[in-house]
Order: C-alpha cells, then sequence, then structure tokens
C-alpha cells in the first residue's frame, strides 16, 4: 500500500486525527510537495513557508517540530517513483500542536488546460500571502459544475487577475513575463519563487504587478504552477486558443536549474 501516514514519535490516534481545530475551524496550514525519485525541488523553501504558517497561526517556535518533519519526511523517502507528499499541522481542541504527513502515489493526468473564469470574485482577506490553509470547498463545487473548462481563474472586486484555484499564474503579454504581485488572495506559492528565480538568473523580462483581467484579451501564453504539478502551459482561456512557444524555450533550462535545488 503506498498511501501512508507518517509521524515520528507515535502512531496518529484517530481522536488526534478527527478531533482538532482543522477540523472545527480550518485551521491547518501544511505544503503539498513532489517527491521525484527520492528528490524534492524546493524543499528549503516548503520548509520556511510552513514555518512562517505555523509560527503566525499557532504562536510558536518551529524549531521544535524542523527536526521531527525532517525525520518524518525520510520515513516517506523512496528513491524510485513520483509521490505526493502533504505536510500537514494542526492544533488538537485540548490545544496540543502537532503534524502528520500524508504520502501517495502521484500520476500526472496530461490533458488539454482549459482555463475559465470563476463565477466567484474574492474581497480582501485577512489571511496573509504566506499562509496556506486547505479549504477548496468553493473551488471544488464550482469546477464540478463547470463543462466549459477544467481550471478556474479568480480575480478580485476591481478586476485585478489573483490566481487559479491550486495554482499562481504567469502571463506573457507583449514580449514581457507578467505575474500577479503578492497581496490579498495570491499565494506566495514556492513554485512561484523558483520561477522568479529562474527568469532573474535567466535575465528575463518579468514584472510583478497589479494585473487587470483585460491583459487576457491580448496574452498570447498562460502559465499555471504549484509545487505538485510544476509549470503547466494554458492550451486555451474561454474561447481563445493559447501559444506555448515561450515556454518551450525555457522549459530544458528550467528542469536544470531545478536539478540543482535538488
Amino acid at each position: 500500500m503506498n498511501s501512508s501516514l507518517f509521524r515520528t514519535e507515535t502512531e496518529l490516534s484517530l481522536e488526534e486525527i478527527l478531533l482538532n481545530r482543522g477540523l472545527f475551524f480550518g485551521e491547518t496550514p501544511f505544503t503539498t510537495l513532489l517527491m521525484s525519485d527520492g528528490n524534492i525541488v524546493g524543499l528549503e523553501l516548503h520548509m520556511l513557508r510552513l514555518k512562517k504558517c505555523v509560527e503566525y497561526l499557532f504562536k510558536v517556535d518551529f524549531n521544535d517540530y524542523d527536526s521531527l518533519v525532517r525525520e518524518s519526511l525520510m520515513k516517506a523517502y523512496e528513491k524510485i517513483g513520483q509521490y505526493y507528499i502533504r505536510i500537514t499541522f494542526y492544533k488538537t481542541l485540548s490545544g496540543k500542536i502537532d503534524f502528520f504527513i500524508y504520502k501517495d502515489v502521484f500520476t500526472a493526468k496530461e490533458s488539454s488546460l482549459e482555463l475559465g473564469l470563476s463565477n466567484s470574485i474574492k474581497g480582501k482577506s485577512l489571511i496573509p500571502s504566506f499562509l496556506k490553509v486547505g479549504n477548496y470547498l468553493e473551488y471544488s463545487m464550482e469546477l464540478s459544475e463547470r463543462t466549459d473548462c477544467n481550471e478556474l481563474l479568480y480575480v478580485d472586486f476591481e478586476d485585478y487577475i489573483l490566481e487559479s484555484g491550486t495554482s499562481n499564474i504567469f502571463i506573457i503579454n507583449e514580449e514581457e513575463i507578467l505575474t500577479p504581485s503578492l497581496r490579498s488572495g495570491v499565494l506566495d506559492g514556492v513554485t512561484r519563487q523558483i520561477l522568479l528565480q529562474f527568469l532573474s538568473q535567466e535575465d528575463y523580462r518579468f514584472k510583478e504587478a497589479d494585473i487587470k483581467l483585460s491583459v487576457l484579451d491580448t496574452a498570447s501564453e498562460i502559465w499555471l504552477c504549484n509545487g505538485l504539478r510544476g509549470i503547466r502551459v494554458v492550451d486555451r482561456f474561454k474561447t481563445r486558443k493559447l501559444s506555448n512557444s515561450v515556454w518551450t524555450t525555457l522549459n530544458d533550462k528550467y528542469e536544470k536549474f531545478c536539478e540543482k535545488l535538488w
């Protein structure tokens, strides 16, 4: 059986899994990683963001948990194959802070990436950009009802682009690479950080900015990125077919850049 739960000291009890503030109140800071043939791209960036999340939400010192998380990751280690890894922290109803690591086989489902505009408009949130918590209900509900797309794009009340349901977004417009600046509704994604580092190192023109939805009327290319799926090129936005030519020229260089991060 490839699907497993890991923790360092003791086995997780059913009570600990169920009776926590994550289930009751949504307090579940987590990060999702891809383990590919024993390697995890950007592990230290994932750990750094997890530290910020845990310390911000639970007011504890993450250093008390860092080595335990890493030991548990070693228990989940697989030299061959691709695996979905999720590290989740939670607080029990009695106030204890703990974590578990979930591992499962990951198989990428290759299909045309059709991006549609969500019917939901996001407002200003108190959740900072670095805080990743597990609540995708609204996204899942809408996506299950849509027949015109298989991924959703979110904007705010001023028509500024935020992100997709599970990914950050990059836009090629007039030979410039754009991505929404970090603010309410935009996650500080690890793969986003890695891609920005790569573009900077290679001296490509890019800009973090507030981007109006109208920019997509003339955009030639759109990329979505997250820690599990990496970089995916959008095939179509609404009814408009998009190119993949820029990413095709960058892909090999980017993969070699990521290899150095292992």
